[in-house]
């Protein structure tokens, strides 16, 4: 076990943050009335726990397989220890446990490792040398506990002893978890759930989501095509959409995926953020995650909720209110305040103050934008406009433009939640029930399929949330939003260029930049993005590439030819020190029956304010 303090800062911040860590480390004064507070509200999670069967059920389990241990101890501890816990208790745990000996200090990003050092040294040099050891053998027992409570279900754990994180067969025990349990696909929800129908559900977790989603035939693009090279790269989720890993962090993708998220979670938001959490931070992070969790939340609350503004103004709670998702949300509904009856009233403000923020490469200084924020304002502005009517709600939404396929069908999937199916005019379900039986490209699953799995899930998941399903109808237990951790894309970059590289002949045709061995290129500022593409005339091959900046080596990466695994950006590197940069490609085993072209290189700066 451990306990840590933690700081995410600018370059110029680190001592700033060294110092403050340490002054809670050694100073830390544990006002009484701070203390209640938090003990207060460390006693409430206890409690719901226990009222979340498929919650605490882990800690029995964990209390049963490790009797008498430190590991079989519950997380969150006991509320009557916790009511009784002493503040000096506290202080005095602070000062045995607190110790040079112990201590661990890690630094990540744009620092210097002995500047970092004698930072942390200077900080640190006062903890005390002692410390009362801990260690004590772990020995797995096993056993058995039940506890009977009048519900609908039966929630079951059955375990064995596994191996540890070092034995050679750590890595095969993880390939026999997922085959068993990993999602859909495994053998015991085919099995158990699908066949048998003996089961309402086996855990997927995100590593599952990842490794079917990163191996799947179909094509994507943008954030979904970035995460998906990421993951057969070996860099797993939430890294995967994290922006210094994936420049299209910020885009569309899960927001026009997060319908599913909200239709299994009916009336329960904050159920809706926890599955969107788990899948979202696959391929987006920060405005580009916050949609998909907006558009989940519109979809659940609709459940419940025929008021479109009722529900807009809900669901823009679970954004933080310092993001620029949350503030261009609230200028659509402030601009439609003020014009009720002209949505281009509205689109015009929007477009005037957010129309050239993306920074997504491919839409930075350019007429192309599937950022995540502004077409999610396209949605709301459907929906606000639309006024509950398909048709208005459908032109509206497919009229303000950028991503004007994916954002009427955000807007029209939420209003026929409210509506209900029965309830959508005959004109928008044309042709539906003769495709309805047919399976989506590259899957087993149609849409007769999916209708059943989303009800299955919502069911599931009402039951989850402390509702009832019984033979006298369903009872949901509504769910008050809560705000989700604030998170930025793109933190202290700004567009400053976008340079294109291909040329145009005298016939106007253009003539792309091929890359035949190195490629060089300066510029001045905190980032760039290189943007081209790697084809094949034959077989699909594998480039190898190298990028230098400032005459070090920092990545060597693939360049597939095969378009579903394709490097969506070739090279891009952010939070660079601010000012001159080169830049230097080399290609490493260049063919003739290939190619890479070079298109353009998007070039960020530090923002002055």
């Amino acid at each position: 076990e451990n306990t840590a303090y933690f700081a995410k800062v600018l370059k110029e911040d680190v001592p700033l943050a060294v110092d403050i860590i340490s002054d809670i480390l050694q100073h830390a004064t544990m006002e009484p009335e701070e203390l209640e507070r938090e003990r207060a509200v460390v006693i409430q999670e206890i409690h719901q726990s226990h009222d979340t069967p498929d919650d605490i059920i882990f800690d029995h389990f964990q209390e049963t397989a490790f009797p008498d241990q430190a590991i079989g101890r519950p997380v969150l501890g006991e509320a009557k220890l916790i009511e009784s816990l002493p503040r000096e208790a506290v202080l005095e745990y602070m000062k045995g446990q607190y110790s040079a000996s112990k201590i661990v200090v890690a630094a990540a990003g744009n620092v210097d490792h002995d500047t970092f050092v004698k930072l942390a040294e200077a900080a640190f040099c006062d903890l005390p040398e002692h410390g009362v050891s801990t260690d004590e053998p772990v020995v797995y027992r096993g056993g058995e506990y039940r506890e009977a409570r009048e519900l609908e279900q039966v929630h079951v754990v059955i375990g064995l002893e596994g191996v540890s994180y070092n034995d050679p067969d750590y890595y095969p025990m993880s390939v026999l978890s997922t085959l068993l349990g990993g999602g859909m696909s495994s053998r015991l929800f085919q099995e158990v759930r699908e066949k048998r129908g003996l089961v309402y559900s086996v855990y997927a977790y995100a590593q599952s989501f990842a490794d079917a989603f990163a191996n799947a035939d179909y094509s994507l693009w943008f954030a979904n095509q970035v995460a998906r090279y990421n993951v057969l790269d070996g860099l797993r989720p939430p890294a995967s959409g994290h922006w210094l890993n994936n420049p299209a962090a910020d885009d569309i993708d899960f927001q026009i995926e997060a319908d599913f998220a909200g239709l299994m979670t009916p009336g329960m938001v904050n159920s809706a953020v926890e599955v969107s959490d788990r899948v979202g931070h696959i391929m987006n992070y920060g405005d580009g995650w916050y949609g998909g969790v907006f558009i989940a939340s519109m979809y659940s609350l609709a459940f419940v909720e025929s008021d479109i503004e009722e529900i807009v103004d809900r669901a823009i709670e679970v954004i933080p209110t310092q993001s620029d998702f949350h503030q261009i949300i609230q200028d659509v509904i402030a601009l439609h305040d003020e014009n009720p009856d002209d949505w281009t009233h509205a689109w015009d403000g929007i477009n005037r103050k957010w129309a050239q923020t993306d920074l997504g490469p491919r839409g930075l200084m350019a007429p192309f934008n599937i950022d995540a924020k502004i077409n999610a304002a396209w949605v709301v502005l459907g929906l606000l406009y639309g006024d509950g009517d398909f048709a208005r709600t459908l032109e509206i939404a497919t009229r303000a433009g950028d991503d004007a396929d994916c954002n009427p069908a955000s807007a029209a999937g939420i209003l026929g939640t409210i509506y209900g199916y029965d309830q959508i005019p005959e004109f928008w379900k044309q042709g539906l029930a003769d495709v309805e039986g047919l399976d989506f490209a590259y899957t087993t699953i149609s849409l007769d399929d999916a209708y059943e799995l989303s009800y299955q899930h919502a069911l599931e998941m009402i039951r989850r949330g402390g509702g009832q399903v019984d033979d006298d109808g369903v009872t949901i237990r509504v769910q008050d939003p809560v705000t989700v951790p604030f998170e930025a894309a793109f933190e202290n970059h700004v567009a400053k260029e976008r340079r294109p590289l291909a040329t145009r002949a005298d016939d106007g045709e253009v003539e792309p930049l091929v890359l035949s061995d190195t490629y060089q290129f300066e510029f001045d500022g905190i980032g760039f993005a290189l943007m081209g593409n790697a084809s094949s005339d034959g077989d699909d091959q594998i480039f190898l590439a190298e990028l230098h900046i400032d005459g070090e080596l920092v990545e060597t990466a693939e360049w597939p030819t095969k378009f579903t695994i394709r490097r969506f950006y070739l090279f891009w590197k952010y939070a660079l020190d601010d000012g001159p940069h080169e830049v230097e490609v080399r290609l490493l085993n260049p063919t003739e029956d290939a190619r890479v072209t070079l298109e353009t290189v998007a070039v960020y700066e530090a923002t002055t304010e």
